[in-house]
């Protein structure tokens, strides 16, 4: 199971959003008003909806997750990862069922959690464990007990080896 942020929306988008994601079998959502509020609690969401507004005012967090978020937008301009708030109710089902159906992907390839991938990611960009930490808001502790993980989940313990597991893989 799945749990996706719905995070800056109106009540009234929230719920329809919320709405639209009840219908896939393998996701649950949770609303939040305020970013500050949502941030403490950020690590245990796979995908996040998010306002125009809350994602421009917040790039640094919501970048390095590329591919796990959709942001709505007052006018849709017709590409992922944006979604208009007049758009059809069709484009918005299908632009959230790529998003819950890449983590279905994500997380059969090697068995890796929605996180490691995304400290994977982060981790081949050559970055210290340092780095990573305060870039994904977790201790250089975890940074590194994630990557022990994806070690030995997938049996490649170089950076190189892993940086080429994750571009043969799409995740870079």
């Amino acid at each position: 199971m799945y749990q996706a942020a719905v995070i800056g929306l109106s009540s009234l988008e929230a719920l329809a959003i919320s709405h639209i994601l009840e219908t896939f079998d393998n996701i649950e959502s949770e609303s939040f008003q305020d970013f500050g509020i949502f941030v403490p609690m950020s690590e245990r969401y796979a995908i996040y909806v998010v306002s125009s507004d809350v994602f421009s005012a917040n790039l640094d967090f919501f970048l390095p997750k590329k591919g796990r978020y959709l942001v709505v937008t007052a006018n849709g301009y017709g590409k992922d990862p944006l979604v208009g708030r007049n758009d059809d109710i069709s484009i918005i089902t299908e632009r959230l069922g790529r998003l819950v159906g890449a983590l279905d992907c994500v997380a059969d390839g090697g068995g890796l959690s929605v996180r490691e991938m995304e400290v994977l990611r982060v981790l081949v960009s050559g970055k210290t464990v340092k780095e990573i930490a305060d870039e994904l808001c977790i201790s250089p502790n975890t940074v590194i007990t994630h990557r022990k993980n994806i070690s030995s989940k997938l049996g490649i313990k170089s950076i190189s080896g892993l940086s080429l597991y994750a571009l043969m893989n799409g995740i870079i």
